[in-house]
């Protein structure tokens, strides 16, 4: 499963750097994007609900709900072709990039299951070196990196 391994790797590079072109656009403002646009943009709202087949109280209530976080991804869409624009979505990782993510996870993982592991050897006084535990951890990280789905099924961490 090399191969697979190395697609799923340029995947994640792939929505690391679409994430980072979200990120320019930095957090929802405080109103919500579409009474920000509407606003900044001058348009009424009454123009909005026509080119949506809405009335302006109706276009209101969405931004509202945009505010809220209770909007469907399909009227975000339907209010994005009404100021002739189209959605943009996504998700950005809280830190650093989504490859980072999954090796960090890897690796408190392979920490967890090979401290497990010597807690036993050591309880049977076969204790093992640093640099050994070490080695443990980075070939076990490497070995769960190239099988994903077994980071998410742990309850190891």
């Amino acid at each position: 499963m090399p191969g697979r391994t190395r697609i799923d790797s340029l995947r994640r590079r792939n929505l690391d750097r679409r994430a980072l072109d979200l990120e320019k656009a930095g957090p929802r403002p405080s109103k919500g994007w579409v009474a920000e646009l509407r606003s900044s943009l001058g348009i009424p709202a009454a123009v909005v609900g026509k080119r949506m087949g809405i009335s302006a109280r109706a276009v209101t209530k969405l931004e509202a709900a945009e505010k809220e976080g209770g909007i469907t991804i399909r009227k975000l869409e339907e209010l994005a072709a009404a100021f002739d624009s189209r959605l943009v979505y996504g998700f950005v990782p809280m830190h650093g990039t989504f490859d980072e993510m999954l090796k960090a996870r890897a690796q408190k993982l392979a920490i967890a299951i090979v401290e497990k592991t010597e807690e036993s050897m050591r309880l049977e006084a076969q204790g093992v070196d640093t640099r050994e535990l070490q080695a443990r951890v980075a070939e076990l990280s490497e070995e769960l990196l190239h099988d994903p789905k077994r980071l998410w099924a742990s309850s190891e961490v």
